[in-house]
């Protein structure tokens, strides 16, 4: 058997190697050459899965540890009867990391107890209800807008109460977590438009860690100019790693595409796809054997000062943004280890909130926030 695998996978040799020829390459790297007699191709967000990749090969199986599959063509592998399997929710605990650690950058110093923010959260998947669950832990409102599973729900029954966007528009803190999708009734692509920033309260925040089209990057450089006190916090862009200069320069933070990493969430991403591969080629392993993912042990946090500072000891997003945009800015030092991809290389092994306990003399208001966020008591 021959596998070609992103070489940045998370364990990837050791979990691959054993079952034949294993062609480790730079995801942005492969090319139909790597594959013609492929069985089974394994990839990150990084590599686009097409008919000029795959086409005249021999290759059976594709994969990707993701969550999101727009890099991939589906229609294209299900009409030439290849199988696919991806890691949805393996990250979906990372990326409310990311969410609670800009929202704590604004809100973090503040009496939490006086705060009651409406939340609107666009897109109810894995991640979206996830967030949901741990917002609403603190107190606060929230409001979830999702129209295919609102029309889909509708007829079955529900529990959940949906909203449309003009009334998310109203609300304090969104965040963005839907798939990109370019046509169909439910087109997620360039979802957000100007109507929606202008509506949006004083001083709102906006995150978006689904993926750069969701958002037209024309719309969001208008808006951040036209309206300074909006605070735009994106980890997803165009054409990446190629990313918009002006924009990534106007937003309160930005980051390459790391919402999702994390140590954990790369090992449950490896690990649902070891498994769909195992299953698919009929092979008789037990992951868990291979390679065990789960934390052993909990790390107490240091002393602080409030929950943004908590937060930054295991999650410094600010420094991570402000190395990011020095490593794009035109005329300013360049450092080659904080570019696009290097920087997210960096990070595969950040710890997640789950895997520390909170400072036994944290204050009422901020052992809640750091609760709900995942911290351990």
């Amino acid at each position: 058997m021959k596998i070609v695998a992103d070489i940045d996978l998370y364990q990837v040799e050791a979990l691959f190697s054993h079952f034949g020829e294993l062609v480790l390459l730079p995801g942005r790297e492969i090319t139909n050459h790597h594959v013609l007699d492929a069985d089974a191709l394994i990839v990150r967000s990084t590599t686009l899965v097409s008919e000029e990749l795959l086409k005249g090969t021999s290759v059976k199986f594709v994969a990707t540890a993701t969550s999101g599959t727009d890099h991939v063509h589906l229609d294209y592998l299900s009409a030439n009867g290849i199988t696919f399997a991806d890691a949805k929710g393996s990250n979906a605990n990372a990326v409310t990391d990311y969410c609670f650690a800009a929202i704590s950058e604004f809100y973090g110093h503040k009496g939490l107890n006086d705060l009651k923010p409406n939340v609107g959260i666009i897109g109810n998947g894995m991640i979206g209800n996830r967030l949901a669950k741990k917002i609403k832990a603190l107190g606060w409102n929230v409001l979830i807008n999702d129209p295919l599973q609102s029309d889909f729900k509708s007829k079955i029954g529900s529990e959940t109460s949906y909203y449309s966007l003009e009334e998310i528009a109203q609300c304090n803190i969104i965040s963005v977590h839907v798939p990109l999708t370019c046509s169909g009734l439910y087109a997620t692509e360039n979802l957000l438009g100007k109507k929606f920033f202008r509506a949006l309260p004083q001083n709102a925040i906006v995150i978006n860690t689904s993926r750069g089209g969701v958002i037209d990057e024309d719309v969001l450089i208008d808006m951040t100019r036209e309206r300074e006190d909006l605070i735009m916090v994106i980890d997803v862009w165009n054409n990446e790693p190629k990313c918009n200069e002006a924009l990534i320069e106007l937003v309160a933070i930005a980051t390459p595409h790391i919402a999702g990493y994390s140590g954990r969430a790369k090992a449950n991403g490896v690990l649902q796809i070891l498994r769909a591969f195992s299953d698919f080629f009929g092979l008789d392993i037990d992951p868990s054997c291979v390679f065990d993912s789960k934390i052993d042990a909990f790390v107490e946090l240091p002393p602080t000062k409030d929950c943004a500072d908590a937060m930054r000891n295991v999650f410094p997003i600010i420094d991570i943004s402000s190395r990011f945009k020095k490593s794009v800015a035109k005329g300013q030092n360049f450092d080659g280890n904080d570019s696009f991809d290097n920087l997210r290389k960096s990070l595969v092994t950040r710890a997640e909130y789950c895997e520390y306990t909170m400072p036994g003399f944290a204050l009422e208001d901020a052992a809640r926030f750091l609760s709900a966020a995942g911290f351990r008591n």
